[in-house]
């Protein structure tokens, strides 16, 4: 049987901008994103540890990305995933991503 996933997702957005580096005119490339900082600067979390969250005394409102597999639940603070953008896990044998 496959387990049932159900992930609770905040509010985020996402603009991609960008044209053809060899075409177009010189307005169209200054629209173009710049890189600001080098490739994998921004370190994945691969093995991430939990803690029960009224041991973390954090504000009811704190924003979180939920994941339930089954019958476990965990949540990833976008606080931590302002710093890392991107958490690789495993519930219950079901390997995911959870990214921001």
């Amino acid at each position: 049987m496959t387990p049932c996933i159900t992930a609770v997702l905040a509010l985020s957005s996402l603009l991609v901008v960008g044209c053809d580096a060899g075409q177009g005119s010189e307005e169209q490339a200054a629209d173009r994103p710049e890189r600001v900082l080098p490739k994998d600067a921004i370190p994945a979390i691969f093995a991430p540890t939990f803690a029960e969250g009224k041991s973390l005394n954090l504000p009811p409102d704190t924003p979180v990305i939920g994941v339930v597999i089954g019958e476990e639940a965990r949540a990833y603070s976008l606080t931590l995933l302002d710093a890392h953008e991107i958490v690789n896990d495993e519930i219950n044998g079901v390997k995911f991503a959870v990214t921001w």
